[in-house]
Parts: C-alpha cells; sequence; structure tokens
C-alpha cells in the first residue's frame, strides 16, 4: 500500500484550480482504500494537496491494469534519479505541458517511432544528437518534422 501511495504523489502532478481544503470523510470509499495509510497526516496537509491527492486517487482508479504497471514502474525510475536529474525532468514536463495538444501527440508520435527502432541504432541517436550544438538540433528538429510528416489520424483531437 505505501507504493500505492507513492505511485499517487508521482501523478499528482496535474494543476489544481480550487484549493479547498477536503475532509477525509468526503472521500469516496474507493479513494480511501487508494489513499488508506494517509489518512493520519491528512488534515495536517495543505488543501491543495489533498486536492492533487484525491484527484490522483481517482485517476488510479480509472486505470486500466497496464496503466497502473507503466506507473509503478515509472515510479521506481524517479525514485533512482539524483535531485538534479529530477529538477530537469520537472522543466522538460513544465515546457511539454506549455505545448499545444498538437505539438504533445507529435512528440508522442516521435518517441512512439524512436521505441520501435533496434536498441544499437537507438543508441548512436542518442550519441549523435549529444554532440551536435543547439543550433544543429534546432535545424535537425526542424529537418525532422518536415521529412516525416504524421498520418492523420494522430493529429485528429481526441475524444
Amino acid at each position: 500500500m505505501k507504493r500505492l501511495a507513492l505511485c499517487l504523489l508521482f501523478l499528482t502532478s496535474l494543476p489544481v484550480l480550487a484549493a479547498e481544503p477536503l475532509f477525509w470523510e468526503e472521500l469516496s470509499s474507493d479513494q480511501k482504500k487508494v489513499l488508506g495509510n494517509l489518512e493520519p497526516a491528512w488534515d495536517g496537509m495543505t488543501a491543495e494537496k489533498q486536492q492533487r491527492l484525491s484527484g490522483a486517487a481517482t485517476r488510479w482508479l480509472n486505470m486500466s491494469p497496464e496503466q497502473r504497471t507503466r506507473a509503478k514502474r515509472n515510479l521506481k525510475r524517479w525514485r533512482k534519479l539524483d535531485p538534479a536529474a529530477r529538477t530537469e525532468l520537472r522543466k522538460k514536463l513544465k515546457t511539454y505541458r506549455g505545448l499545444s495538444p498538437l505539438e504533445q501527440r507529435k512528440l508522442r508520435a516521435g518517441r512512439r517511432w524512436f521505441e520501435t527502432l533496434p536498441v544499437e541504432r537507438r543508441k548512436a541517436l542518442r550519441q549523435k544528437w549529444k554532440t551536435k550544438t543547439p543550433r544543429e538540433r534546432r535545424r535537425a528538429l526542424k529537418n525532422w518534422q518536415r521529412a516525416k510528416p504524421l498520418p492523420r489520424r494522430q493529429l485528429q483531437p481526441k475524444r
């Protein structure tokens, strides 16, 4: 149950608009079950944190088993990162969330394509990327976007 609570903390990075305090009794029985070991500390948490955690519990409950497995795996990877790497990832996530939905879908599609490559090819591409200057990287990204148009279905908004 402790790992589940840590997974939920990892999932709580979405912004909260209304930071009204939540009483433990207001949570659904399913949310209480997911957040069970946090009950003793609940009243001492900020309203924002309570809102984030209750939202994360709801998202957790709506995840498929595969999504939960992926979330747990990502949490394990997160724990292994040093603080500087975590800070860098937070910055990248903030930048990603600032992109339009279309740009986000393009990035996800590019990531999926990259993951289909053989491991050695991915390593070679990463190494080549590290040797490029920022200007060369920008040029490469522009060329990649022009050369690899996405299929229409990937550009459609999700419903």
